[in-house]
């Protein structure tokens, strides 16, 4: 928003202690500017204050998991990190609700599977 903007592009400067003190011989010292970063997150957290939950999360029917026997085979491997994800959740399908069948049971941490050996056909269940 426009206050980010004046923080980022804006020239602020203070004086030092002895200009403070009614001396006019100091140079003004420049104050430390904002990284794009900061200024990045100080107009997310401000805008925080208009969010809702539904105008930011993703509903279950478009979230990328996996059940929880999948074999780590080498398609599925691959099925996996081509997704881009770096978490990954399992589910174990539900037979109460045939419309809601996820129960997620754990969460897969992908950088795992750079140990997994895909010919030991290892079933997701089993990672830490």
């Amino acid at each position: 928003g426009l206050e980010a903007h004046w923080l980022e592009h804006h020239e602020t400067f203070r004086s030092s202690p002895s200009e403070k003190a009614g001396s006019s011989r100091h140079p003004l010292v420049r104050a430390p500017s904002w990284h794009h970063d900061e200024v990045t997150l100080v107009e997310g957290a401000l805008q925080m204050k208009s969010k809702r939950a539904i105008d930011c999360y993703t509903s279950m029917r478009d979230v990328f998991t996996i059940p929880h026997d999948t074999v780590l085979n080498e398609a599925n491997v691959v099925q996996i990190y081509s997704r881009g994800y770096s978490r990954v959740p399992v589910y174990v399908p539900s037979t109460k609700d045939s419309d809601n069948n996820l129960a997620i049971c754990g969460i897969l941490i992908t950088k795992q599977l750079i140990v997994v050996n895909t010919s030991d056909r290892r079933v997701v269940s089993t990672m830490p």
